[in-house]
């Protein structure tokens, strides 16, 4: 390991995380198996009852485009391919191990994330680019390194990108994750992925038209400090920005868990 480098484990150890949600690994669990049943998969999320409310809350109808309202575990299993599934099991994952790391502390934060959470999935749903809500969860932990960090200061010796992918890692979550937590604000490095690379710009846009929002800045200066690359290749201009921003308190409302899992 490099000089200066911190490990996993000690990256855990400073966060004082705990284990993983308990119902939300066997229902990973469950879909690793080619054999699973939904009837199996509902009966799991359905024994954690913040876990289930928060699956219903993310298969609502106006964040994945149902004609009609989700209102059941069954309903949400039943409509949501495997790969979603997957992906808000390891979003819920994520907002459980991030309330541990934040105790109550991290508002701001926690604003940044859920808006960049909110214009990632809108970019690519708006572009047609990867999987929206993936980039969702990728936009939530963007900042996953500011979490940790800021929570614990700041004396580490290394990057909050690096940080964060270190974290993400230990949480074992797909590599999708970590690499746009270290890349999103320099999204033109040479050491970026080039397998992530389109998900590390549609984040590092994404948190720029956020905090845009967040700041009650308007949609050309927003493009503005868009890296220019990453702007003409995504084909952004500022109708697509104005849209984008008029939407956000709404699907920003989504983003938020109703419940503390």
């Amino acid at each position: 390991m490099p000089k200066g480098a911190v490990s996993p484990r000690k990256v855990t150890e400073v966060a004082g995380l705990r284990g993983a949600h308990p119902a939300v690994t066997q229902a990973l669990a469950c879909l690793e198996d080619p054999d699973y049943s939904l009837g199996e998969l509902e009966r799991i999320l359905r024994s954690d009852q913040a876990v289930a409310a928060r699956i219903v809350r993310l298969a609502d109808a106006a964040y994945f485009g149902f004609r009609s309202e989700v209102q059941t575990v069954g309903q949400a299993v039943a409509l949501l391919a495997h790969g979603r599934i997957r992906t808000l099991l390891y979003r819920i994952e994520a907002e459980w191990r991030l309330n541990e790391l934040d105790q109550g502390q991290a508002s701001d934060l926690r604003q940044a994330s859920q808006a960049a959470a909110a214009v990632a999935g809108l970019l690519s749903e708006l572009l047609g680019r990867e999987d929206p809500g993936e980039m969702r969860l990728a936009g939530l932990l963007h900042n996953a390194g500011e979490w940790l960090l800021g929570h614990k200061g700041k004396g580490w010796g290394m990057p909050v990108g690096r940080a964060g992918r270190i974290l993400l890692e230990n949480w074992s979550l797909p590599p999708v994750y970590g690499t746009v937590a270290e890349f999103c604000q320099t999204p033109l490095d040479p050491d970026c992925p080039a397998a992530y690379r389109s998900r590390v710009w549609l984040v590092h846009a994404g948190l720029h038209l956020a905090q845009s929002q967040l700041g009650g800045g308007a949609a050309d200066g927003a493009l503005a400090r868009i890296a220019a690359p990453v702007r003409e290749a995504l084909d952004l201009d500022v109708g697509v920005a104005t849209e984008i921003l008029g939407t956000l308190p709404q699907r920003m409302a989504l983003e938020q868990p109703q419940v503390r899992l």
